[in-house]
């Protein structure tokens, strides 16, 4: 008999059949294999559940559920209530889990009995998978926790994250109240419960695309991370601190062309140069008169 797991990874999908085999490969190669991997299947209509069927059948540590289709919030929440074990690892079904993760934040957790969620630095990628940047805005709980409550985002990444599900449930779960900002949400709350932390280390790669929900739902999910942090400081009985300064977007969805010059930039700054310069020339094609091209084809052409 195999020894119980120690740790949970939770992956939810919906359609997601492209990048899924990366992202299961990524978890079932981790150097510390004593864990279950719940593969909850929102509903899906391409081969997502054939594929997922598959790697339960290959590999005991994968249980698959499925049903109808009830959103992220949704399946997030019924795949953590799943889980055999209180340490739980996010994941997302477009990312990559670097092979030491598990056992990184496994021990974090495990020598750091106050913190009831770690995430760690992440390398953004493109749909690809090449390198833009990595990107990690604080460590400590203090500044993560006081990014969240200007409603920045990203302090910790949601699928780079390990959660202990004892303070998941304290905390309420994840809410339908914050749509497309309910982990930004989920981490203040759990900020009242515990410490946060994030690992400054590599330990996902975290996949960017146009259909990114970020992108997508651009001006839905600052509403709502702005109502997010509004509502943790009238719970901590807080005066309202200076939120966010950037503007909320007119529009829902972000234009193809300001995605690609933001990954130019992006990947410019790292010095991913080729990968810049593949972003910032169709971003250029898209709209060869914007004036603030011009300096980002001189940046490019000189190489930084």
């Amino acid at each position: 008999m195999p020894p119980p797991p120690e740790a949970s990874f939770v992956l939810c999908i919906h359609n997601g059949e492209r990048y899924l085999h990366q992202a299961i490969d990524s978890v079932l190669a981790q150097d510390y294999p004593n864990f279950e991997l719940l593969l909850v299947d929102d509903g899906s209509t391409d081969t997502t559940l054939e594929i997922l069927r598959n790697y339960e059948e290959k590999d005991d540590r994968c249980r698959v559920f499925t049903g109808p289709n009830q959103g992220l919030i949704g399946s997030r929440n019924m795949g953590i209530g799943l889980c055999k074990t209180d340490l739980v690892a996010l994941m997302d079904a477009d990312d990559i889990c670097m092979p030491s993760r598990l056992s990184v934040q496994l021990n974090y957790m495990k020598t750091n009995g106050n913190c009831v969620a770690v995430g760690s630095q992440v390398l953004l990628i493109d749909p690809m998978g090449r390198a833009l940047k990595p990107m990690l805005a604080g460590t400590t709980h203090d500044q993560i926790d006081k990014a969240n409550l200007i409603g920045r985002g990203g302090a910790i990444i949601n699928p780079s994250a390990m959660i202990r599900k004892s303070a998941f449930e304290f905390a309420g779960g994840y809410k339908y109240d914050y749509l497309h900002a309910e982990d930004l949400d989920l981490f203040l709350r759990l900020a009242e419960v515990g410490e946060l932390a994030n690992i400054p280390e590599i330990l996902l790669h975290y996949r960017q695309h146009p259909a990114s929900i970020g992108y997508k739902y651009a001006k839905t999910q600052q509403t709502s991370a702005a109502r997010a942090a509004k509502s943790a400081h009238d719970r901590r009985g807080l005066l309202q601190e200076r939120t966010n300064t950037a503007p909320i977007p007119t529009k829902e969805q972000t234009s193809p062309a300001d995605i690609y010059t933001k990954w130019a930039w992006w990947a410019l700054d790292a010095g991913n140069i080729a990968t810049a310069r593949y972003h910032g020339f169709r971003a250029m094609r898209m709209r060869p008169f914007r004036a603030s091209n011009f300096r980002l084809l001189f940046c490019l052409l000189r190489g930084h």
